[in-house]
C-alpha cells in the first residue's frame, strides 16, 4: 500500500474517529454509519478494526503505566518499613532519658505517615478524613515521657498488627480524654481538701 500524504493520513484518522464515535458513543449500526459518512461498509469495518486495536494498545499502555506506578509505591512502602525497623532498633538501644528517643519516634511517625500517603495516592489504601494526631506546630518533643511511651507502645502495635491510622488516632484521642478526666478529678479532689 503506498504511503499517504500527511493531509490524507489526517483525513483517514478523522474518519476513523468519527466512525468510532458513531459506533461506540451513539450506538449506530453499520448501515447508518455507511449512510451518514458516505463510505463503503468494508471501510467502516476496516476502520473499526483499526480503532479497536488502537484502543487496546492505549489500554495496554495505561495498565503498564499503572503497574509501574504501583510497583514504585510498593518499593517506597518497603523502604519506609525498613526505616521504621531501623528506627525501632535505634530507639530501643538509646538511653531512656536521651533526646535521641524523640528523634527516633519522629522518624517512625514520619515514615509511617509517608508510607500511608504513598499507598493512598495510588489507591492501594483507602483514604481517611485528614486529622492530625498532634496539633499544628507541636511535635514529638512536646510530649511528656509518659505520653511518649504511650505513643511508642501504640506505634509498635500499629506497625506490628497493621492497624489502620484511623483506629490508631481514635485510640490516641480516647487515651487523651481519659487522661484529661483523670487530671480534672485530681484537681477537683485537691480543691475539695483545700
Amino acid at each position: 500500500m503506498p504511503k499517504l500524504s500527511p493531509e490524507k493520513e489526517q483525513a483517514v484518522e478523522e474518519r476513523r474517529w468519527k466512525i468510532w464515535r458513531l459506533r461506540v458513543v451513539r450506538k449506530a449500526d453499520l448501515t447508518e454509519i455507511v449512510k451518514l459518512l458516505g463510505v463503503s461498509r468494508r471501510t467502516v469495518v476496516s476502520d473499526l478494526a483499526v480503532m479497536r486495536d488502537v484502543r487496546l494498545e492505549h489500554i495496554r499502555l495505561a495498565v503498564a503505566e499503572q503497574q509501574a506506578t504501583i510497583d514504585a509505591a510498593i518499593e517506597v512502602a518497603e523502604s519506609c518499613d525498613a526505616v521504621v525497623r531501623q528506627a525501632w532498633t535505634d530507639l530501643e538501644a538509646a538511653d531512656k532519658g536521651s533526646f535521641a528517643r524523640a528523634k527516633f519516634l519522629n522518624t517512625i511517625l514520619n515514615a509511617v505517615r509517608w508510607k500511608i500517603e504513598v499507598l493512598q495516592a495510588v489507591g492501594l489504601l483507602p483514604r481517611q478524613p485528614d486529622e492530625m494526631i498532634l496539633t499544628e506546630g507541636s511535635g514529638i518533643r512536646d510530649l511528656s515521657d509518659q505520653e511518649g511511651d504511650k505513643l511508642l507502645a501504640m506505634l509498635k502495635i500499629l506497625v506490628r498488627e497493621g492497624t489502620s491510622l484511623e483506629d490508631f488516632e481514635r485510640q490516641v484521642r480516647r487515651d487523651a480524654r481519659t487522661e484529661r478526666r483523670r487530671v480534672t478529678r485530681q484537681i477537683a479532689a485537691g480543691n475539695e481538701t483545700a
